[in-house]
């Protein structure tokens, strides 16, 4: 968790996604890339296509975000949202693979 904080501030990323690289991705959301090796998306299982399906890198929920980005309203209601909707505004911008 620590390496995860750190990777997080150094990068000054708005959010930073945990993933990681398994045998058998079912049942898990994936980790889409763009050309560049920055996180896309966040595609859950039931809405992949069959191309993401085969995509051994997955979503473990563990993430950490500025807490500007959070706001005032972000409290016990996301409970209650489906979480990876949350990355979609800024995963494009702001969410890299360490190393690339």
């Amino acid at each position: 968790m620590a390496r995860l904080l750190d990777v997080h501030r150094e990068s000054q990323a708005a959010l930073t996604v945990l993933t990681a690289e398994v045998d058998d991705p079912s049942g898990y959301g994936r980790i889409v890339h763009d050309k560049n090796g920055t996180v896309a998306r966040i595609v859950e299982e039931r809405d992949a296509t069959a191309d993401e399906r085969l995509i051994t890198e997955i979503n473990t929920s563990i993430m950490v975000v500025r807490a500007s980005l959070l706001g005032r309203r972000f409290d016990a209601s996301v409970e209650r949202t489906h979480r990876t909707s949350t990355t979609s505004p800024i995963s494009s911008r702001s969410c890299t693979r360490p190393g690339t």
